[in-house]
Order: C-alpha cells, then sequence, then structure tokens
C-alpha cells in the first residue's frame, strides 16, 4: 500500500486519530504497520500485526495496547483518542463499537511535536525512509486538532460500517 505524507500537523494537547483498517493475512506475525502518524511524537499503529496499539515515540514501548486481537481480511474502525485531564494525559484506544481501552498517564508524557516532521499515513518513517508500509488496506483515515468523544466515535464508526 502508498503512504500519504501530510505537512506538519499543528495538534494540541488534545488529538484523535481514526480510520477503517483491513490487515493482510501474509506473515501475520511480521513488524508493526503504522495506521497514523507523526515521526518521532504519536503513532496509532497495528503491534504484530494482531493489535491495536498507540505510542509516543518509536523508539520507546507502546504507552497503551489493546489486547483483543485484529482479524486479517477484515475491515475494522480503530481510533485513538488523546486529552488533558487532572494535570496528566487521557489515552483511549477504540476498536468498533467495544468499550475503549484507557489510560490515565500522570503529567505530560510526550513533547510538542517536531515542527519539521509529517504527518504520514500508512507507514514508518522511523529509519528516514518509508520501508514499512501498511500491509493491508486503510481508508476513511480522519485526524482531529481535539480528542472526539466517545458518542462522535460512535457516530464515525455507523458513518461508514
Amino acid at each position: 500500500m502508498p503512504y500519504v505524507e501530510l505537512p506538519h500537523l499543528n495538534y494540541s494537547r488534545s488529538f484523535t486519530f481514526a480510520a477503517w483498517i483491513s490487515v493482510a493475512s501474509e506473515n501475520v506475525f511480521s513488524s508493526d504497520l503504522t495506521v497514523v502518524g507523526q515521526r518521532r511524537w504519536a503513532r496509532l499503529f497495528v503491534q504484530d500485526r494482531q493489535q491495536l496499539a498507540f505510542a509516543v515515540d518509536s523508539g520507546l514501548p507502546p504507552v497503551l495496547v489493546d489486547t483483543a486481537m485484529l482479524v486479517p481480511n477484515r475491515w475494522t474502525f480503530v481510533a485513538v483518542t488523546v486529552s488533558e485531564e487532572g494535570g496528566g494525559s487521557r489515552i483511549s484506544l477504540y476498536r468498533e463499537v467495544q468499550p475503549p481501552v484507557s489510560i490515565l498517564r500522570p503529567g505530560s508524557f510526550y513533547p510538542d511535536p517536531d515542527s519539521s516532521s509529517p504527518a504520514i499515513i500508512g507507514s514508518d518513517e522511523a529509519d528516514g525512509t518509508h520501508s514499512e508500509a501498511f500491509a493491508g488496506s486503510l481508508d476513511a483515515v480522519r485526524i482531529y486538532d481535539r480528542a472526539l468523544s466517545a458518542n462522535e466515535i460512535s457516530v464515525l464508526y455507523r458513518e461508514n460500517e
């Protein structure tokens, strides 16, 4: 799958990434597949082509992982919301209409995004190239500069199911 590179986006401390994904079945247990993200900042990805995950930096372990396994070759709606809450950051991973997997992290856990880094859909540019293309299909990818509510996430899911 080809990737899309967008100019740097000016995220606030709250944002949402959402998409419909279908992970290819071949080589199911190989690398991580970035759905959408920004190099050296935040990304929504599929870990080991099995589980939805969110990470702050490509060099660090995921901040949050959904333990449910994704079904290969099946369209699945996924989203992550990040919002400031009580001096910390609330991160919520959504898969279809299931209740989100959430965590409240104390303090600001991520730096401001690198102003020179582009947002990338369907690839991970951690090594300066786009060698890790998303293995599968992406549709209706959306990036918001605020954390959508659970009701708004539900509307996104129902719009395209």
